[in-house]
């Protein structure tokens, strides 16, 4: 997508195809680009949400390593589930229930704790802090499953499971590298306009982009367990 970005500018600007005309778009194909990629590109890293990203990919590690990850995507497929995992499975949804509570009970109860000082949800610590506290319901639940259904027996079995998850992720994790340049390129060239992106909708956009190989791991590993 990266290598798109840098051919469609020069395309656009040089030989003036896409545009019409109307907009102009700056080419990255010629030393003034190189230039700015070179002093941004360091910026571009930043921007990427790498811990809130390293947060899920934790989160998605306990999922599939206590095994409730796979369980679930039989569920769903129509697999037959043994007798055991069935009863894992019901613990492990009493036990994310009983979490949902509390976190509902910190928002309609008097104490309204997770509520903003408007007592309402807009700038709230339960929206500011929801991926934490979906990270917490689903570790919490993973573990509950893989202690019932028999994946773990210590601590350490819950921390080793997790290994293999981060290796399939790499990949993914390497990708972020070169699509973390895609937005500001886009920006820089002036190709907002041609592709119908508005300044306000540049962080969501953005932040499909990093997600994109992240997704497209997690879909493998699903088509993986819905054939097992």
């Amino acid at each position: 997508m990266l290598v798109l970005v840098w051919l469609f500018s020069w395309l656009a600007d040089v030989l003036g195809l896409f545009t019409g005309g109307v907009v102009a778009v700056k080419s990255l194909v010629g030393s003034e680009g190189i230039r700015w990629a070179a002093r941004n590109a360091m910026l571009s890293l930043n921007d990427v949400p790498w811990g809130t990203i390293m947060l899920f990919v934790t989160m998605f590690a306990f999922l599939n390593g206590s095994g409730l990850f796979r369980v679930v995507c039989r569920l769903f497929t129509g697999c037959v589930l043994g007798r055991n995992e069935k009863r894992a499975l019901l613990i492990s949804f009493l036990a994310f229930t009983f979490y949902a509570a509390l976190i509902c009970v910190g928002t309609v109860s008097p104490l309204n704790i997770l509520l903003g000082v408007s007592g309402s949800l807009a700038g709230s610590p339960l929206i500011c802090g929801l991926p934490l506290f979906s990270f917490i319901g689903v570790v919490a639940a993973s573990i509950v499953y893989g202690f019932m259904y028999g994946n773990y027996r210590s601590a350490l079995d819950v921390v080793a499971s997790t290994g293999s998850t981060f290796d399939f992720f790499i990949p993914a994790l390497v990708a972020l590298i070169p699509a973390s340049g895609i937005m500001p390129c886009i920006e820089y060239t002036g190709m907002l306009g041609i592709v119908g992106c508005t300044e306000n909708s540049i962080p969501f956009v953005a932040d499909v982009i990093y997600l994109i190989p992240f997704l497209y791991s997690v879909l493998l590993r699903v088509l993986e367990n819905g054939r097992q």
